[in-house]
């Protein structure tokens, strides 16, 4: 997928005035790329006052969506093929700037529309992040990665909670292994690829990251492929 800026114009990159940019979508593959749009806002650091984004997607001069700060990241259009169609999304942003310097932080993401990854909170002591990507390529549909020590990355086609005994963990919430462990590989990262032939298909996947010498369970997912 390809990523095009376009500035719109006289202040376009200040905070200090209203401005504007395009961000121009490409796909390049073989075949369609059913899409998603997802995006998000950061807290504004020092707060910016009367800060306001506003989205429209398509460029059509109708306003889609205007975040709110802070807001976690949803789902803000949907399309069935980005080879054919690329697509456009005008941002429009307008703010005072409060302090000397500041900063705001505004996130869009294109993502696959047929692989979703929900995250199910069963991080037993924060010790890791364990990110489960759904990826645009002709290489892998998703990468799986846990920044802790040693992991080991276990997928099950169902759920089993296992509680991990407290002379294992330490740890003072109850570590449970949500998947069954149908599949195990100890690395910090791994990348799948889905083939058509197996979907549709529903798996759970999480690690166990030994940290100070003990053990400790990240967060679940559960990864749908359409």
């Amino acid at each position: 997928m390809a990523m095009n800026v376009t500035d719109g114009g006289p202040g376009s990159f200040g905070l200090t005035g209203p401005g504007e940019f395009l961000l121009t979508f490409t796909g390049v593959g073989p075949g369609p790329i059913p899409w998603r749009l997802e995006g998000g806002l950061g807290m504004p650091l020092p707060t910016l006052t009367g800060l306001l984004y506003e989205l429209d997607y398509g460029n059509d001069g109708t306003i889609d969506w205007t975040p709110n700060w802070p807001g976690p990241f949803a789902v803000g259009a949907h399309g069935a093929d980005l080879v054919a169609q690329p697509f456009v999304v005008r941002v429009k942003y307008s703010g005072a700037q409060y302090a000397d310097a500041g900063s705001a932080r505004l996130e869009l993401r294109m993502m696959p529309r047929d692989v979703d990854a929900f995250r199910i909170p069963t991080n037993c002591y924060n010790s890791s992040t364990y990110d489960v990507d759904p990826l645009m390529s002709s290489v892998a549909d998703l990468r799986i990665t846990s920044s802790g020590g040693p992991s080991w990355q276990v997928l099950g086609f169902t759920t089993n909670p296992v509680q991990l005994p407290i002379t294992l963990t330490a740890a003072p919430l109850p570590c449970f292994l949500m998947p069954t462990p149908d599949y195990s590989l100890m690395t910090p990262q791994m990348f799948i690829q889905i083939p058509a032939a197996v979907r549709p298909i529903v798996f759970y996947t999480q690690s166990i990251d030994v940290f100070g010498g003990y053990l400790r369970t990240s967060d679940t997912f559960l990864v749908t492929a359409h």
